[in-house]
């Protein structure tokens, strides 16, 4: 080096002695393997959940023709768009009547940069990150183990008591159907003890893979507990409610599953709780509970029935096998 202090050109092309490592630079690294861009949502029942940005554009509103739905009443049904430019993602606002804001900044349109922050109205928030293929699947195992329950791959109570919150919310703020079905394996103690709990697990999932192949994306499925599991249907009128839980009944009771060479059958009972027909302003408990109260009901019937809860105080009207 020479007295100035700069480096002269031996210096430049010094390496490392064998077994010695040059320092990373973690900057251009990052730009290197970050091959990806995604959004994490950071507020709601869905915290930490992980969306690919693969497409050329988005749409983010509370319309179900959006390609990111969020029910919260502060969004506008076409709140703001996404799209992949050649200068790299870029936000803008659809006329919103609540606004889209990066950082704390309302925008009109923005190039999204990573570890931006962005607010749509007062209730949805997210983060824009460019990322590796490896750290996205670590942010997706991270997240799916935190919403999904472990046996059944369904989601989990806590998830479920989170989402109920925000539909009921949603529903009773803009008029609209929401409805739970409580299902419960009936006799599933037998299965425990004739054929012992591994039997009992695999029941479990068979029975959980078959009811949510009955459902939508939209719909939500979660195992309650123990043998218990439950669904919201969103924007569903009752007597389309009926047909699902009927079809998720009949689908059940057909339902042959293999153990160690033995056939296991089963049936179950479901209690269906309809929120226009909950007086007054209904919470999410006395949804609930106006389903356990159905379910209730399906099992004195005689079990492998769907009792759908009725309005005030009339009981639930029972259906089973024809």
């Amino acid at each position: 080096m020479d007295v100035d202090g700069k480096r002269d050109a031996a210096d430049s092309l010094w390496t490392p002695p064998t077994g010695a490592t040059r320092p990373v630079d973690t900057v251009a690294l990052k730009d290197l393997l970050a091959d990806r861009a995604i959004l994490i949502e950071m507020s709601g029942p869905d915290a930490g959940r992980v969306h690919s940005l693969v497409d050329r554009e988005y749409r983010i509103g509370r319309s179900a023709r959006c390609e990111f739905c969020f029910p919260d009443a502060t969004l506008s049904r076409e709140h703001a768009r996404l799209t992949r430019t050649d200068e790299g993602w870029v936000l803008e606002d659809l006329r919103s009547t609540n606004g889209t804001f990066v950082q704390q900044d309302r925008v009109t349109r923005h190039l999204l940069r990573h570890g931006d922050f962005i607010r749509l109205g007062s209730g949805v928030r997210m983060q824009f990150q460019q990322v590796s293929g490896e750290e996205e699947a670590v942010m997706r195992r991270l997240y799916e183990a935190s919403v999904r329950d472990g046996l059944t791959g369904v989601f989990n109570r806590r998830y479920l008591q989170e989402r109920i919150a925000a539909e009921v919310s949603y529903a009773v703020r803009h008029g609209t159907e929401l409805v739970v079905l409580l299902l419960d394996l009936d006799h599933f103690k037998r299965i425990n003890d004739t054929h012992g709990h591994l039997a009992g697990d695999e029941v479990l999932r068979q029975v959980a893979s078959l009811v949510g192949n009955q459902l939508r994306r939209e719909d939500t499925f979660a195992r309650y507990g123990g043998e218990e599991f439950a669904v919201l249907l969103r924007e569903t009128p009752p007597r389309a409610a009926l047909v699902v839980a009927q079809r998720i009944r009949t689908g059940v009771e057909s339902l042959e599953i293999p153990f160690e060479g033995t056939p296991l059958h089963v049936t179950l009972s479901i209690g269906v709780a309809i929120l226009t027909a909950c007086p007054g302003r209904p919470t999410p408990e006395d949804l609930l509970a106006r389903a356990d109260e159905a379910l209730y009901h399906a099992k004195e019937s005689g079990r492998n029935r769907v009792a759908v809860a009725g309005e005030q105080d009339r009981p639930p009207e029972v259906f089973g096998p024809e």
